[in-house]
């Protein structure tokens, strides 16, 4: 037990190193496809055997722009097809109800399971999917989406691991999502410059400070605080405060660096 835990902490202490090194790999990576590889490569160095990335839509006529990158079962993939268990999908559904990333074994409490989505359960672990981790992803004007990391069955998914996986995640769909939307031959949106305050109030979130202590740091009451943060996201087109510092980081508006150093 001593030697699981010594190898987890080791993951969590190189866990900027990772998200680091994938940020800038999937910046470069010119197809979905060269971001499957991606994907594979990171996941395999933290110890994790399957991912998938995908908006919420109908699988079996994806919309164009949609985003699916996965390396799960053919044979699962085929199944969900087959039965359409996307459409009631309890990972998908629970990441309706969640604001962060979230363990499997949690989805109780986020849901509550119908007796079909239990099945969809125990069918995955017939094709070898064991325990997860998947980080919601919302953004105005798209459908929901959301990443998800697993093991194998038999494995434990290790804990230490949910804030390098939600990172990741984060990055992996805006590097898709870019990638699609400029496969589809549909221009990207230019994301308008953000104000030096609310930089400082994006480095601050980054850092966990909450509004109040923000306004205190920087001499603004905190209802101008959330007034720059909600203007900071309508300018980068997103819905959520996590989706802002990962565009923020994406656009190299403020870097790791200025984040987490």
């Amino acid at each position: 037990m001593l030697q699981l835990q010594d190898e987890e902490e080791l993951l969590v202490v190189d866990a900027f190193d990772h998200v680091q090194s994938f940020v800038a790999q999937a910046k470069r990576a010119a197809t979905l496809a060269d971001l499957n590889t991606l994907l594979g490569e990171v996941g395999t160095s933290l110890g994790l055997d399957y991912y998938a990335l995908a908006h919420h839509v109908d699988l079996g006529r994806p919309p164009s722009s949609s985003v699916l990158v996965s390396n799960y079962p053919i044979g699962w993939f085929h199944t969900i097809l087959r039965q359409r268990y996307f459409v009631d999908d309890p990972i998908f559904a629970a990441a309706q109800h969640a604001s962060a990333g979230f363990l499997w074994e949690d989805i109780g409490a986020l849901i509550q399971l119908s007796d079909r989505q239990k099945r969809i359960f125990a069918t995955a672990g017939r094709q070898g999917i064991g325990p997860g981790f998947t980080v919601p992803i919302t953004l105005r004007g798209e459908p929901s989406a959301s990443c998800s990391f697993a093991v194998k069955l038999g494995r434990r998914f290790p804990p230490g691991l949910a804030a390098v996986a939600q990172s990741i995640g984060w990055f992996a769909f805006e590097a898709a999502r870019r990638l699609a939307i400029a496969q589809g031959g549909r221009p990207r949106r230019r994301v308008a410059p953000l104000t030096s305050r609310q930089l400082d109030c994006v480095v601050l979130i980054a850092k966990g400070k909450s509004d109040g202590i923000i306004g205190e740091l920087l001499g603004l009451s905190r209802h101008t605080v959330n007034n720059y943060v909600e203007d900071a996201k309508r300018r980068h087109g997103v819905a959520t405060r996590q989706q802002l510092l990962i565009s923020a980081l994406w656009e190299g508006q403020v870097t790791f660096e200025d984040m987490f150093g």
